[in-house]
């Protein structure tokens, strides 16, 4: 029987500091190691799943992650995503790597639609301006391209035109 989606939690560090972070307990050291990760990958594939999707912490701070989503590819996935802040994401020939490598899908966290609600949230002065620019290179690169919004006190009264400014963008999920 066909399973839906394998989420392989690569990490835990991170390169923001998220004020409402539920991971901010777990050890940052703590990554599967290339191999392990690998093997992870396999066992999936071969246990009946149909979609991976790497997160973390913080993905993109592991310098393979092109490596993991060509094996991925190359296992069978047709499907495989990854869940980021966005903001390595800037950089579009890291984006243009990881296409090429087989990622299919990229699922940004966002925490509202301006800088000042976004890097409040995040701890991180220009995140938002640089996961946005992650956003826009991967929709030119054509990747499936979804928005995860997490919504807090300070930020659910803007959620109508937070949701008006990602589908005008082309975000469709």
């Amino acid at each position: 029987m066909a399973k839906d989606c394998y989420e392989l939690i690569l990490n835990n560090n991170c390169d923001l500091a998220c004020r409402f972070c539920s991971q901010a307990a777990f050890d940052p050291a703590a990554r599967f190691p290339l191999g392990a990760a690998l093997r992870h990958i396999y066992t999936a594939k071969k246990s009946g799943y149909t979609r991976l999707g790497f997160s973390g912490g913080e993905a993109l701070l592991r310098s393979d992650l092109p490596k993991l989503a060509a094996a991925a590819r190359k296992v069978g996935f047709k499907a495989v995503r990854l869940q980021t802040n966005g903001v390595k994401l800037a950089d579009s020939a890291l984006c243009a790597r990881l296409a090429a490598a087989g990622l299919t899908v990229c699922k940004f966290t966002f925490l509202g639609s301006t800088p000042r609600i976004h890097d409040a949230r995040t701890g991180a002065s220009g995140s938002f301006k640089k996961s946005l620019a992650g956003l826009d290179n991967m929709l030119k690169l054509k990747l499936a391209v979804g928005v995860n919004l997490l919504l807090t006190r300070g930020n659910y009264l803007g959620l109508p035109g937070t949701l008006k400014f990602f589908m005008d963008r082309g975000v469709t999920d």
